[in-house]
């Protein structure tokens, strides 16, 4: 009987046994699947990692594109305003300066053909004005020079917006516009000497006649 059970215990700790071994085998390469899953989980992991990178980078890169891109388009804008304004400030200034030029040179133009009239008539009383005349001719020779100056000038001021240094390139059309002056000054002179000099004859031929 107790040889019984001894066997009977025998047998089911065989039984176990049997039974426990291939558990163990089924559990070694399920282990071995779940270490593979894990890496690739791990390498999917870094994937996403590494594409939201990518897409950060490629965010960050096209707001310096714009950023870039819109200082350039506010630099260019600001430009053509400065351009703008000193082409405003040209046009004003030529105008006005045109208008006062043309108004004295005709002015002086006007007075010369005068006194030329005059002379003639002081001349038909027998008067010498050949230094008159002289003098006419000088304040002619310096209007045609001055308008010539002028014109020279206006053509400065007017290329002022395309040069390269604006404010260079004003200076140089008002020194320009200084000859021009200067010459106009120089017509003005030379008529008031013609002027004089006939008062002084025609003064001379009153005096003969009494």
């Amino acid at each position: 009987m107790r040889t019984h059970k001894m066997l009977t215990g025998t047998m089911v700790l065989a039984l176990v046994l049997s039974l426990a071994v291939p558990a163990l085998a089924l559990a070694g390469p399920g282990s071995g699947g779940d270490s593979g899953a894990n890496k690739q989980l791990r390498a999917a992991a870094k994937q996403d990692r590494q594409a939201e990178k990518s897409e950060r980078q490629g965010a960050q890169q096209q707001r310096k594109a714009a950023q870039k891109s819109e200082k350039s388009e506010s630099k260019e804008q600001k430009q053509a305003q400065r351009r703008e304004r000193i082409q405003a400030r040209v046009e004003t200034v030529v105008a006005k300066r045109q208008a006062r030029f043309t108004a004295v040179a005709n002015r002086i133009g006007a007075r010369a053909d005068r006194v030329g009239v005059f002379a003639d008539k002081i001349e038909t009383a027998g008067g010498d004005v050949s230094a008159v005349r002289a003098g006419l001719e000088a304040a002619r020779a310096q209007l045609a020079g001055a308008k010539v100056q002028e014109a020279k000038a206006m053509e400065m001021f007017s290329a002022i917006q395309n040069a390269q240094n604006p404010k260079a390139a004003f200076r140089a059309a008002k020194a320009q516009a200084r000859l021009a002056r200067r010459s106009l000054d120089a017509a003005r002179v030379e008529l008031r000497n013609a002027v004089l000099n006939l008062r002084a004859i025609a003064t001379g031929l009153q005096g003969a006649e009494q």
